[in-house]
């Protein structure tokens, strides 16, 4: 089985030369590259895709993520991407997007929207070997939040609050 990992081309905002790039090197994928990290360990072999590249293997599973709202337009373009160029693949889009609003991404023509977290691969390191040149990694000191603002889900993404310790960024 052959997994695409794909992190749509998000729509960032132009405020200096070389933007994007900087974006890309400081700002990982991580919900992606640990469920790379949990393909693998089912056998699977695994590709990131960023932005507007392709695979450079036929998929069989295509996970796309998504980050805001208000980018809900480059997961659209990925999904009919991939299910124009790929009819077997499965497509399915996760991510704060897809969690949020799973109806609407549903009309994307993604094959399946997965809402919050997936258990089994937040306890695994991140595959960062998939980011060449990564330098980095990142480490959470605590996921959820007690709190319940009107304005924020976080509480709803990740509703089991928990302290994880030290917060350390490795470079």
């Amino acid at each position: 089985m052959h997994v695409s990992l794909v992190e749509p081309n998000w729509n960032y905002e132009v405020r200096a030369k070389n933007w994007e790039n900087y974006m890309k090197e400081r700002y990982l994928p991580i919900g992606l590259l640990k469920l790379g990290s949990l393909y693998r360990k089912m056998g699977a072999t695994v590709e990131l895709v960023r932005g507007d590249g392709l695979t450079l293997k036929k998929p069989d599973l295509v996970l796309i993520t998504s980050l805001f709202t208000y980018w809900w337009q480059p997961v659209w373009d990925s999904v009919r991407t991939y299910k124009t160029l790929y009819l077997d693949a499965k497509v399915v889009v996760g991510g704060v997007y897809a969690s949020i609003m799973p109806e609407h991404c549903k009309k994307s023509g993604c094959d399946e929207v997965h809402v919050g977290l997936m258990e089994e691969a937040e306890v695994l390191i991140p595959a960062y070997d998939l980011i060449q040149d990564c330098k980095f990694c990142v480490i959470h000191a605590s996921r959820g939040c007690i709190r319940k603002c009107s304005f924020c889900h976080v509480h709803k993404l990740e509703p089991k609050p928990n302290n994880c310790g030290l917060s350390l960024i490795l470079f």
